[in-house]
């Protein structure tokens, strides 16, 4: 998939927490110019200083998609510069893997003659980028580190000025080469969007004396984090021990205002979005810049814990312009800008969306409480789908099964399509193994890394069900085929659970029906569990022609609706007595 490129990163470094590196190069125009690029674990490219793409779409361990750019549009002929920031977390989590960083890129033009490319003698130059603080805390348990930077106006010239920003040049180390797949969906438009309104400003007063610095998260042998004696700074500890007073509205507009030193001010987006935070900030003096932000507001204030995350991204600026643009998407509705140390003027505040992208379909309804349902619904799958489907777009951005059934339905409905599907369940395929968890299993969420070894069996048997409507609407024998040999082992590790009714029985790890009381009686024998087990069943003799498993599925069936009835209701489980 690549002609010159080789893979690469900062020699030293490509096994280390939370570390940044830039990549950039100069290129001569052509109009039809296209980048090539894979890495891991994120990477955000920008063209003579214009953000131009935020990858990869993730896949499972050990294989890198590569994603194709066309990047014309964005060339001037003159000594164009491109610019690739590459973010390797290397922490165990449900939204990015566990892998060494690398970047693996090259230019090519409209002949495939390559124009720039990585490797050793290549093209691209790299340095350390010391902006981004490393020993900072998790922003969630599911997702990987905190955005904290320090900035001056020449550590921020990294997109326009690179050759001359003051930082460590980093020694170039090549890799062995990756397994590279492709992208295989289209890649998104990132439109922006800009804040609707201004909520309102107040007071933001730190404490005459701050508390002892706490690291959030600590790291245990199956988390990996900073320990607490190493943190640096802690923007969700600092912005938890601000004392926040409303004063009244804000002089301006939302396109520009002013935030005075010792003050924030507090903007509404209009509704819930999903994105990079973007914006453009002149500090008037030495300043600390905070983001904060969240779906929902709390007697009119943004907590940032409140989904037991850290909604905060914090700037430590010197006196200057800057174009700030966060290297993760986050999702929320109201924004808070708390500046402390010094004022700051703001101009287009917004968010650059990451997600879908536009689904052009109308409801035929005059009913203004369907519409906005109906627009609430396609916002909600939007932005709950990117590259994979994911069970929300900001603490987590997992790929869960069970969920993924019903916004595949989704995507059906809305785009008459399964494109997300078809990479969603491949990812699943890919792997020869999952570690950590046992053989035959599949992961409850996945691309994830589960080294605690945990795994819910039910979700396991909703990626059986999803394959069979998948099949249904596309017709897509191969990827079936490919999944037969997992499917079956599935089968047999639940079947070694089997009781002499054919119901499954203690089934190990976390298990898992829904949220209500039934979700509390799930041993020793479920009977929701056992009757997913039978339509599971059923779906494995639908795929492969295994009439004994149709007949097993009848049984179970049976001994559901002769045995576990109560007064005209099914319970729940059935426990095993002490005398067996």
């Amino acid at each position: 998939m690549f002609v010159k490129a080789r893979p690469v990163f900062a020699a030293g470094h490509e096994k280390e927490m939370n570390r940044l590196v830039g990549f950039y190069a100069r290129i001569p125009a052509a109009r039809h110019a296209r980048l090539r690029i894979a890495g891991s674990a994120l990477y955000q490219v920008k063209i003579n200083g214009e953000f131009v793409h935020l990858g990869p779409a993730r896949t499972c361990h050990g294989k890198y998609r590569v994603e194709e750019i066309s990047i014309g549009k964005y060339l001037t002929g003159e000594n164009d510069l491109i610019t690739i920031r590459v973010l390797s977390s290397y922490c165990n989590s449900y939204y990015l893997l566990e892998q060494e960083g690398f970047l693996q890129a090259e230019v090519v033009d409209d002949k495939g003659s390559v124009m720039a490319y990585t490797g050793i003698g290549g093209s691209f130059s790299c340095l350390l980028l010391d902006e981004r603080y490393r020993q900072v805390p998790r922003y969630s348990f599911q997702r990987d580190f905190l955005e904290v930077y320090r900035l001056n106006p020449n550590r921020a010239a990294f997109d326009l000025d690179p050759e001359h920003v003051l930082c460590a040049a980093a020694i170039l180390a090549e890799y062995e080469p990756k397994d590279l797949i492709p992208r295989e969906l289209a890649n998104p438009a990132f439109p922006f969007e800009p804040v609707r309104a201004l909520m309102g400003q107040g007071t933001a007063t730190p404490p005459a004396v701050p508390g002892l610095r706490s690291g959030g998260l600590s790291p245990t042998d199956s988390f990996r984090a900073f320990p607490v004696e190493e943190i640096i700074m802690n923007p969700v500890q600092e912005i938890g021990e601000m004392a926040f007073t409303h004063v009244g509205k804000v002089q301006g507009g939302a396109g520009s205002f002013g935030v005075k030193d010792g003050s924030y001010v507090l903007t509404d987006m209009g509704r819930e979005l999903t994105g990079l935070i973007s914006l453009r900030v002149v500090a008037r003096e030495n300043t600390q810049l905070y983001l904060v932000f969240d779906e929902i507001l709390r007697d009119g204030r943004i907590d940032v814990n409140r989904l037991l995350c850290g909604n905060v991204v914090k700037y430590e600026l010197e006196a200057g312009e800057y174009h700030l643009l966060t290297m993760e998407p986050y999702a929320f509705r109201y924004l808070g800008v708390v500046s402390i140390g010094g004022g700051v003027q703001v101009w287009n505040l917004g968010v650059r969306r990451v997600d879908y992208g536009k689904i052009d379909v109308k409801l035929a309804s005059d009913d203004e409480q369907e519409q906005k349902i109906f627009a609430a619904a396609i916002e909600s799958f939007r932005q709950n789908t990117f590259d994979v489907y994911m069970d929300c777009p900001s603490r987590e951005r997992a790929g869960w099964l069970c969920d993924s059934f019903f916004t595949a339905r989704v995507e059906r409905a809305l785009t008459g399509k399964s494109d997300v599907e078809r990479v969603f369940l491949s990812n699943f395929l890919l792997p020869e193994r999952f570690p950590h968890i046992p053989e035959g299993m599949l992961p409850m969420c996945y691309p994830a890394d589960h080294p605690n070894g945990n795994f819910i069996p039910q979700w396991a048997m909703w990626y059986v069900l999803e394959l069979y409507e998948y099949l249904e609407s596309t017709g897509d024998r191969e990827l079936i085929d490919r999944a037969k040999d997992r499917m079956l082992a599935l089968y047999r590790f639940l079947a070694a659970y089997e009781n002499e009714d054919g119901l499954l029985m203690r089934l190990p790890a976390w298990n898992f029906v829904e949220w209500s009381k039934a979700n509390e009686l799930v041993m020793d024998v479920n009977h929701p569990t056992a009757a997913l087990y039978a339509a599971m069943l059923n779906v494995l003799d639908a795929l492969y022609g295994m009439p004994e498993l149709a007949e097993k599925a009848e049984r179970i069936r049976k001994h559901l609706r002769e045995k576990t009835m109560v007064d005209g209701f099914f319970c729940d489980n059935a426990v095993v007595g002490e005398d067996g």
